[in-house]
């Protein structure tokens, strides 16, 4: 978990998250997300909007990665603020002072959600037989190339499932 536009107020915030063992690193200043994209990835980031840099910041993660979630802390919330950053693909919304068993649901909730969907991303097939596993070791091979490739087979066979899972395991 990255937190950019750290203040000490979110002290206790960081303490709760490290005891539920998330790893939790921070920068007082959310303009430098593109230095921190070089050195990491973080799979889930807090913005907290001081000074009113919360949106340029949301804009600046979205550019960096649109899949990364993001939850968005605020003191001064009104509904046009609100609407942009969800507008802008933030997750969850928290106008402070905010409940911290809250923050931490949703952290939870999101990393919950992003397990499941890894999982489907992992193997979409139906079944467990051995020529199911042979084919996804495949289309892995597959995907690792860096090649155009032409699915064929009869209607129903599962060719945009392959598709779909070459595509999301390719660097293209």
């Amino acid at each position: 978990i990255l937190i950019l536009n750290f203040e000490q107020n979110l002290n206790e915030l960081v303490q709760i998250l490290k005891r539920q063992q998330y790893t939790v690193s921070y920068l007082s200043d959310g303009s430098n997300i593109t230095d921190v994209s070089k050195k990491s990835s973080p799979q889930l980031i807090i913005i907290n909007d001081i000074n009113n840099q919360g949106i340029p910041t949301v804009q600046q993660v979205r550019q960096r990665d649109s899949r990364i979630p993001v939850l968005f802390l605020t003191k001064n919330s009104d509904e046009k603020k609100a609407v942009q950053a969800i507008k802008l693909g933030v997750n969850d919304y928290f106008r402070t002072p905010f409940a911290y068993h809250d923050v931490l649901s949703s952290v939870c909730r999101l990393f919950k959600m992003m397990a499941q969907s890894e999982n489907s991303i992992q193997n979409p097939f139906v079944g467990d037989s051995h020529m199911m596993h042979n084919i996804c070791a495949y289309l892995k091979q597959v995907a690792e190339t860096d090649s155009t490739v032409l699915i064929t087979g009869d209607t129903g066979t599962g060719k945009e499932m392959a598709a779909h899972f070459i595509h999301n395991r390719s660097n293209r």
